[in-house]
C-alpha cells in the first residue's frame, strides 16, 4: 500500500542518505554490434544545483549520437498541439466527473490543497489529482520540473547539437496514468491529504537517493512498489513499469546492435528490480557496468 511504500522510503533515507556523496548512477551497456548505450536514471524534478552533479553524465553525452528520453523533451515545452491532443485523453466525458469517482469531499479537499478550481478538477480522470498533488509536494520541497534531469540533459544536448529522440508517445504515459483504479488513486490522495509532510518527505527522499546513486536503496524502493498489494496496484505496475521497461530495453538493444552510441535517460525507477531495464539488458546478453 502507499503508506507502506512511504515507510520503506523513510527507513531507507534514515539509514543510507546521511552524509553520502553526490554520485548519480550512470551505466554503460555494450555487446555485439559495437554500439554503446549509456543508461541514466532521471528524476523529473530537481534544483538548479543538480547540474553540478552531472559532470560525468554530460561528458558521456558529449560522445553520443543521440539522447533518448521517455518522450521528446521539446514536445513538453511550450504549446504543442499533438501533446495537448494526447493529454486530452485524461478528460472525462460530460456525464462523468472526478467527484463521482472519488467523492465530493475528497475533490473539494484536493482543490483547497492545490488552488485549482473544483470545477476544473472535475473535468479530469482521478489520476490527475494524484499527479498534481505530487507537483505540489515537489514545489513545497523546493524541487521544480524546470530543473528535472531530463530538462538539464536536453538543454546540454541542444547546446552541443546532439539530437533528442523519444522512446514513446505521450499517449503511452497517459494510458499508464489511466490504468490506476479509482480505489488506488483514492488511497494515494487520502494519504497525501492526511499527511502532506510525509508526501513531501517522500519526494525529498527520492531526490536524495537519486543524487547519491544508491542502487541498493533504489532497488528496495522499486521492490516495495512491485509488491504493493493495493487495489489495482499489480495491473498498474504491469503497465507503468513492466511493459514500458521492456520496450525501453529493446530500444537500447537495437541501438547497440546498430553500432550507434546513445544515452537512454528515463525515470530512475525504470532501471532497477527484476523487471528493470538493467536486469533485462543483462538477460539479453549485454554487459552492464556502472560508470565511476
Amino acid at each position: 500500500m502507499k503508506k507502506m511504500i512511504l515507510f520503506t522510503l523513510a527507513l531507507l533515507c534514515a539509514a543510507r542518505c546521511a552524509g553520502a556523496a553526490a554520485d548519480p548512477a550512470l551505466y554503460r551497456v555494450t555487446g555485439e554490434g559495437g554500439g554503446v548505450c549509456y543508461v541514466f536514471g532521471t528524476i523529473h524534478v530537481g534544483t538548479e544545483n543538480d547540474a553540478e552533479a552531472l559532470e560525468k553524465v554530460f561528458a558521456a553525452l558529449d560522445g553520443c549520437d543521440a539522447l533518448l528520453t521517455e518522450v521528446e523533451v521539446a514536445r513538453l515545452t511550450g504549446i504543442n498541439i499533438a501533446f495537448l491532443a494526447q493529454a486530452s485523453r485524461l478528460l472525462l466525458p460530460p456525464w462523468d466527473s472526478m467527484s463521482a469517482r472519488l467523492g465530493e469531499e475528497t475533490v473539494r479537499a484536493v482543490a483547497d490543497a492545490t488552488g485549482l478550481p473544483k470545477a476544473a478538477l472535475d473535468r479530469y480522470a482521478p489520476a490527475w489529482a494524484m499527479s498534481y498533488l505530487e507537483v505540489v509536494s515537489a514545489s513545497e520541497a523546493g524541487l521544480g520540473s524546470e530543473w528535472g534531469t531530463d530538462q538539464l540533459l536536453y538543454a546540454h544536448a541542444r547546446k552541443t547539437g546532439i539530437a533528442n529522440e523519444g522512446l514513446e508517445e505521450v499517449s503511452a504515459q497517459m494510458d499508464a496514468m489511466l490504468s490506476f483504479t479509482d480505489a488506488y488513486v483514492l488511497e494515494a490522495v487520502r494519504a497525501w491529504l492526511d499527511d502532506p509532510a510525509a508526501m513531501r518527505q517522500e519526494i525529498e527522499g527520492l531526490h536524495t537517493l537519486w543524487m547519491n546513486g544508491d542502487q541498493e536503496a533504489l532497488e528496495a524502493y522499486v521492490r516495495a512498489i512491485a509488491e504493493d498489494d493495493g487495489d489495482g496496484a499489480e495491473e498498474s505496475y504491469e503497465l507503468m513499469y513492466v511493459k514500458r521497461n521492456l520496450a525501453f530495453a529493446r530500444r537500447c538493444a537495437d541501438e547497440i546492435l546498430s553500432g550507434r552510441t546513445v544515452m537512454t535517460a528515463v525515470g530512475c525507477a525504470h532501471l532497477y528490480g527484476d523487471d528493470g531495464i538493467l536486469r533485462l539488458l543483462e538477460g539479453m546478453g549485454f554487459a552492464v557496468e556502472r560508470v565511476r
